[in-house]
């Protein structure tokens, strides 16, 4: 059982970029409690458009640099204008009260997923200032399971030691907390930090049968659109230095036992690798 409780960023006639959603588990071991729990929801993305858009901007030094991270402004602003400028902490502490909701879930697939992941950074954030005490225990134990979610945070380098063991920490927060499912051959996820993945998806396509996949005349529009963005991230240093920060599963075609539940650090070894459609091909 679920109901919408608030819808941010258009009406039901436009693009929705977040809704709020509390749930009533009825299932076991919830069924007797009727425990609630609140699910925070980024629409995803539209096109490839809505990441090169962003991807020549010099990251966000100043967001986050308590924590030791530099974050993608694209995206985080991309946040702040689907919760009309709202921190997204307010939202979910006003709507804790107002349905007694006992867990946090948020969500979202591809730049929803990037949005989600930064509005998780920042309910936890609030939990740890005391901003919201009356919702703390809630809020620093916010989950979150993303989809397709790209690389958004870049580890700030010049730092103190104090600084350093901070930075740590919320490594490994985020890891305990962030879930991203990750489509084996999905490029999203692999930008901007692993764009030559992008070009070995397109050396591996199959070609058209009248000509060679290399021949642009014959690309699709989403082809040519993929095929500029290596060289777009090359000649942006800006794009250099994003980490995932996620605990990743990878799923599809040709998955394997060990490519689920991955620590960033062993999630990186199949960031630039393309996964065969046929389970018993190379």
């Amino acid at each position: 059982e679920y109901r919408v409780r608030e819808l941010m960023g258009g009406d039901l006639h436009k693009q929705i970029n977040c809704a709020t959603l509390v749930l009533t588990l009825l299932t076991e071991p919830y069924q007797s409690s009727g425990m609630r729990i609140l699910l925070l929801v980024f629409r995803g993305t539209a096109s490839l458009q809505d990441w090169a858009d962003h991807s020549a901007m010099v990251e966000d030094e100043i967001t986050f640099s308590d924590e030791g991270f530099a974050v993608h402004p694209g995206f985080n602003s991309m946040l702040t204008k689907s919760t009309y400028g709202a921190c997204p902490s307010s939202l979910v502490r006003r709507t804790l009260l107002e349905t007694g909701a006992k867990a946090i879930v948020v969500t979202g697939h591809s730049l929803g997923g990037a949005m989600a992941q930064i509005a998780t950074l920042k309910i936890m954030l609030a939990a740890d200032s005391g901003r919201s005490a009356d919702c703390k225990d809630i809020m620093e134990n916010v989950g979150c399971v993303t989809f397709a979610a790209p690389n958004l945070f870049k580890p700030l380098q010049t730092l103190d030691e104090n600084q350093k063991l901070r930075q740590q920490q919320f490594f490994t927060r985020l890891a305990n907390q962030v879930h991203n499912y990750v489509h084996n051959n999905d490029v999203v996820p692999r930008l901007p930090s692993y764009v030559r993945f992008i070009s070995k998806v397109l050396e591996q396509a199959p070609s058209h049968p009248m000509t060679m996949l290399g021949n642009w005349f014959w690309r699709t529009p989403m082809e040519k659109e993929l095929a500029k963005l290596p060289q777009l991230c090359s000649e942006q240093s800006s794009t250099q230095g994003y980490a995932n920060i996620a605990r990743t599963s990878f799923i599809g075609h040709n998955t394997k036992p060990s490519m689920q539940n991955l620590l960033p650090k062993d999630a990186a070894l199949y960031m630039l690798q393309v996964q065969s459609r046929d389970p018993g091909s190379d």
